[in-house]
């Protein structure tokens, strides 16, 4: 009886893909090697993984042809985003034995297309097949991960990648000229990320760069800037990072398409940014006391111990040395002062404008309808205080101003809420600038706007979250 519910279960779950799902594309192709021969005749399939008891839904198969390549492409009606994924059945280095083995990837969601045509196509590279015994891609990774510990020649196994970026930066509105930029791999784990170039910005804050890196899997191009704007004395220099799409990666050493971070004005904490600390001559760190570096807005801090670089010192309180009572008693009191203070902010703070503006793309058009919205950052138990909100307009701008009273000087914030380069995912992507106070005017009317430039949202920033409710 059990195995009939199943059944029906799975019967049902199958009508109501097809009848109430949505219609999903997907495509790959790639080279297929063995001891770097061209490998024809060589079965490839393309399928939606279908996770539990449901059976995988087939989406397309053929053979490689007398070059070793190949190009599959499909389409499925599911309800949830499909899982796509590419098996390769081969008989490369197999000797006599039975069967066949067999290669697995899984694509990423990125390459997903919404009907039936697919209108970007997974490119799984020249694949060199004679190697490790594999019965799934995970461990071709880990054979490889092997090798290239045995062998410190193992680029050579990997194909050539190139990628580029370009972009403006501003400080206040103006140029911000000889900022360091650099372009990196970013190799999650253990291994060490790849420097593919490094400049420094004109005299207009423009800055391009290039390079190429030899991997297996596809690079994870990152763009790194090292920057003073509006950083005080504060010590060393604020970095903020952007991962680059992957449909910007080029095959070869010369890159096809630039990813244009766009005009980033950088006098607002971007949520994610850390500090990079410079090696300075002369200064040393006092090993008898615990180190800090002060940063505003709960910035994340790296410290390199093992260098002297670090040379802003306090020595701090050994709180150890307290009772719990006494801890127990200054929450408390924290908590009761925040409950009469929030109440009455309103009627004895004053009143403190703020307002911002910009100009948001998505893969270098214009994005349209986009939600932002002008907070003001109450930290603790306060929840945040709403300024305004509103939609980019059809070219991508928007304007958004508004007041609120308060005590203490407000902490203006803009949150951007997109589905820019995000797929199927759920939710949507979240962006968080922090406004500086200099941009903080008194009375209902903001005299002076924040400009955050124009801001290419395709790409990923460090620190960006996913909202489900806004």
């Amino acid at each position: 009886m059990l195995s009939f519910l199943l059944f029906v279960f799975c019967v049902t779950v199958s009508w109501a893909d097809a009848f109430f799902g949505r219609t999903q594309s997907v495509g790959a192709r790639g080279v297929l090697l063995c001891f770097n021969q061209a490998l024809r005749e060589t079965l490839v399939k393309l399928y939606d993984a279908d996770r539990g008891i449901d059976p995988d839904d087939l989406l397309a198969e053929g053979k490689t042809d007398e070059e070793g390549r190949f190009e599959l492409s499909g389409y499925t009606d599911e309800t949830t985003p499909i899982d796509p994924e590419l098996i390769i059945y081969h008989d490369c280095n197999d000797d006599k034995k039975p069967c066949q083995r067999e290669v697995t990837i899984e694509i990423p969601d990125s390459y997903i297309s919404l009907g039936k045509k697919a209108r970007i196509f997974y490119d799984a590279g020249r694949l060199e097949l004679s190697g490790c015994e594999m019965s799934s891609f995970h461990n071709l990774i880990l054979c490889l991960v092997i090798l290239c510990t045995a062998c410190p020649s193992c680029a050579l196994i990997g194909r050539t990648q190139s990628a580029g970026v370009k972009g403006q930066l501003l400080c206040h509105g103006k140029p911000l000229k000889a900022t360091l930029v650099k372009l990196y791999d970013d190799d999650t784990g253990v291994d060490l990320d790849d420097l593919m170039d490094e400049g420094k910005s004109d005299s207009e804050g423009r800055f391009q760069l290039s390079g190429h890196v030899d991997e297996f899997m596809t690079i994870d191009p990152k763009l790194n800037i090292y920057h003073d704007c509006d950083d005080e004395w504060t010590p060393c220099q604020r970095r903020m990072s952007v991962y680059i799409p992957s449909s910007y990666v080029s095959d070869g050493k010369a890159v096809q398409r630039y990813y244009d971070a766009g005009r980033l004005e950088l006098s607002g904490k971007w949520k994610g940014e850390t500090q990079r600390y410079k090696k300075l001559r002369g200064w040393g760190i006092d090993a008898g006391s615990r180190q800090v570096l002060k940063r505003v807005a709960n910035e994340t801090q790296t410290i390199r111990a093992s260098e002297h670089s670090i040379f802003f010192t306090e020595t701090l309180i050994d709180w150890s040395t307290f009772s719990l009572k006494m801890y127990s008693t200054t929450i408390f009191l924290t908590i009761v002062l925040l409950s009469i203070l929030s109440p009455v902010s309103a009627l004895v703070g004053r009143t403190q404008s703020a307002g911002v503006r910009g100009k948001l793309f998505c893969n270098n058009k214009p994005a349209g309808g986009v939600l932002v919205k002008l907070y003001d950052d109450d930290r603790g138990f306060d929840f945040d205080d709403l300024m305004d909100k509103g939609k980019s307009n059809a070219d991508g701008s928007f304007e958004l101003s508004g007041h609120v009273d308060e005590i203490t000087p407000i902490d203006p914030k803009l949150n951007i809420y997109h589905d820019c380069e995000d797929g199927f995912m759920p939710c949507q992507r979240k962006i968080s600038i922090m406004i500086p106070d200099k941009y903080i005017s008194e009375g209902n009317v903001a005299r002076k706007f924040y400009d955050v430039g124009s801001i290419e949202l395709s790409g990923k920033f460090k620190g960006e979250t996913r909202d489900c409710f806004h």
